[in-house]
């Protein structure tokens, strides 16, 4: 099944892209001055006065914590981060109000300008790292993994991703269907490098700023705080809004998929698919836009859990590995989800049918050119995954019931076309 919907949020977002551009001009050059102004000149020579948040700024001269996390905001927010980020700062600290100069521990000393000194090597190392895109450099910088992204995003804002807290990493590695419990465990520098990867290898993505692809990400997916505990009032708000329904499924981001065997069972006389509820993705409703944003996530997440599942059987044949496509997110012309391999290196075309529900009777839908595949294609396989919303989808490999043909299935006409013609002139 493609992703038509990300297709469609694309070409939507697309149009806007111009008034956005328009709606950061400001932004936009206030960054080049930013840059300008802190060159690795300047920054080998700032003082506390114009590092530190806090400290009172002459208003001919900027303040680089200050600039980097309030005045280009826009361009990428340090959420949840506290001034600790910075490694020193002047001002207060939990329960203790005075207002002073403050060091982190990790800097290892308690003498203002030496804690200085060392951030502004570990800025102007970080500068040179990114330029050549060290990351093992950029990982063992000792600056705060939050404030390494951001001065990495404003110096290179071409070769660096705007979104700096693991939590937001996260959250958009499992929407974007990536997720994978190696890329769980990796840090903020890696997973920002996960997501760049992922945009590079998009047809439309490739094609937009990073800045952009991010802000496209936020319209698209939203933020985590959505779907997160948040205050009563946020609660009561979620609640009664309307749009709620509409709000993208939640999975597990780590899911392991488990293999199971079932018989197939000859249908009786008063079996009745249609009055029975089905455990399909597509159950008829009159809310057809609802169903079919929600069938599309839980196809969507389907097919990932059987990329990874396919993977994972063919461990053994790294070549084949390579080899695995996943042909719906770029056509639905192909009948089939995922192209894969035999053993011995013979393809095997998969259709995917998902379910929330848990295993039971399969009713599932099959368009006209899934069934003339079916029959066509040698090692054609539909793989029917129940409980997709659990941590343990189970994988059932159905097989090719259509060829040769099983008795034991019922397969039912659904749709029909109709063709009218009128005339205009009565």
């Amino acid at each position: 099944m493609p992703n038509i919907k990300l297709k469609q949020e694309q070409a939507n977002f697309e149009e806007m892209i111009s008034k956005i551009i328009q709606s950061k001009k400001e932004v936009l050059k206030f960054r080049n001055k930013f840059v300008k102004y802190f060159n690795k000149d300047k920054i080998s020579k700032m003082t506390v006065q114009e590092y530190a948040l806090g400290y009172e700024k002459n208003e001919n001269e900027l303040n680089f914590c200050y600039g980097l996390e309030t005045q280009l905001k826009a361009l990428g927010w340090m959420i949840g981060g506290t001034s600790r980020k910075f490694g020193v700062w002047y001002g207060i600290e939990k329960n203790d109000t005075l207002v002073k100069f403050r060091i982190v521990k990790k800097l290892g000393t308690k003498n203002k300008q030496a804690a200085l000194n060392k951030i502004r090597k570990a800025i102007l190392d970080l500068l040179k790292a990114g330029k050549i895109r060290d990351i093992e450099a950029i990982r063992s910088n000792i600056l705060s993994p939050m404030f390494k992204g951001k001065i990495l995003s404003t110096y290179y804002p071409e070769k660096y991703l705007n979104i700096f807290s693991k939590k937001h990493l996260l959250y958009y590695v499992n929407k974007l269907n990536i997720i994978t419990e190696e890329i769980e465990k990796k840090d903020e520098v890696e997973l920002r490098e996960v997501i760049l990867d992922y945009k590079n290898k998009n047809e439309i993505y490739s094609k937009w700023s990073v800045d952009i692809f991010v802000d496209s990400l936020i319209d698209y997916y939203g933020s985590p705080k959505i779907e997160e505990k948040g205050s009563q009032q946020e609660l009561k708000e979620q609640s009664t809004s309307q749009l709620k329904k509409y709000k993208r499924l939640v999975f597990p981001i780590i899911q392991k998929p488990e293999l199971i065997n079932l018989k197939i069972e000859s249908l009786t006389k008063t079996t009745n698919t249609l009055k029975k509820k089905p455990n399909s993705i597509i159950i008829p409703s009159p809310n057809y836009e609802l169903d079919n944003i929600r069938n599309n996530q839980i196809g969507e997440r389907g097919e990932k859990v059987v990329m990874d599942f396919e993977k994972e059987r063919l461990k053994q044949f790294p070549k084949l590995i390579k080899k695995i496509k996943q042909v719906s997110l770029t056509s639905n012309h192909y009948g089939y989800d995922i192209k894969s391999f035999n053993d011995d290196e013979t393809p095997r075309y998969i259709e995917v049918k998902t379910t929330t529900s848990k295993i039971g009777d399969a009713n599932f839908f099959l368009t006209i050119n899934e069934l003339n595949k079916a029959k066509e294609l040698e090692n054609y396989c539909i793989y029917i995954v129940y409980e997709i919303s659990s941590s343990s989808p189970k994988i059932w490999i159905l097989g090719n019931p259509f060829n040769p043909e099983n008795k034991k299935i019922s397969l039912i006409p659904f749709n029909f076309k109709v063709s009218i013609k009128v005339n205009k002139f009565v």
